[in-house]
C-alpha cells in the first residue's frame, strides 16, 4: 500500500472538535465585544482535550467553570487589597504552588489557582475590576458552554 499524503493543517484543525469549538468561541467572543477571546478558546480546548466524551467533558466543563468563578473571586480579593510588588509576587508564588499541587487530582481546584495567576500575569491589576470580572466570566461561560 502506498503511503498517503499527510492531511493539511487546516483539514486537521477544522475536522477536530477542539478546532471547530476554538474557531466558534473565538468568533463569538469577538462578536460579543469581550476583551480576551483567548480565554474562551482555552476554556473550550481544555474541556475537549480528551475528545468529545459527553460525561467526562461535562464534568470537566463544570470543573472549569466553577473553578474559574472561584478563581476570579480570588483575583477580585487580591485586586481589592491593592498589594505592592512584593505582595503580587507572593500571590503569584502561592498560586503557582497550588496549581502544581492540584493539577493531578482536582481540575476545579487547579482552575481556582490558575485563574488569578493568569490574570496577574496578564497585568489585570491595572484594569478596572468590574469589567475584568465580567469579561472573564463571560469568556469562560462561552468557552465551557460551547464545549459541553
Amino acid at each position: 500500500m502506498a503511503p498517503l499524503a499527510r492531511p493539511s493543517w487546516s483539514y486537521r484543525v477544522l475536522r477536530s472538535h477542539a478546532g471547530v469549538a476554538s474557531v466558534a468561541v473565538g468568533v463569538a467572543s469577538v462578536a460579543m465585544g469581550l476583551t480576551r477571546p483567548d480565554w474562551a478558546i482555552v476554556s473550550a480546548v481544555m474541556v475537549l482535550q480528551k475528545g468529545p466524551d459527553r460525561i467526562s467533558g461535562s464534568i470537566r466543563g463544570l470543573h472549569r467553570f466553577l473553578g474559574s468563578i472561584a478563581g476570579v473571586g480570588l483575583f477580585a480579593a487580591v485586586h481589592a487589597a491593592q498589594p505592592g510588588p512584593v505582595g503580587v509576587l507572593l500571590v503569584l508564588m502561592v498560586s503557582q504552588f497550588f496549581a502544581e499541587v492540584f493539577v493531578p487530582r482536582n481540575y476545579a481546584l487547579t482552575c481556582v489557582a490558575t485563574t488569578p495567576l493568569a490574570l496577574l500575569l496578564g497585568d489585570s491589576l491595572s484594569d478596572p475590576l468590574g469589567s475584568t470580572v465580567l469579561s472573564r466570566l463571560g469568556e469562560v461561560a462561552v468557552g465551557c458552554g460551547a464545549a459541553v
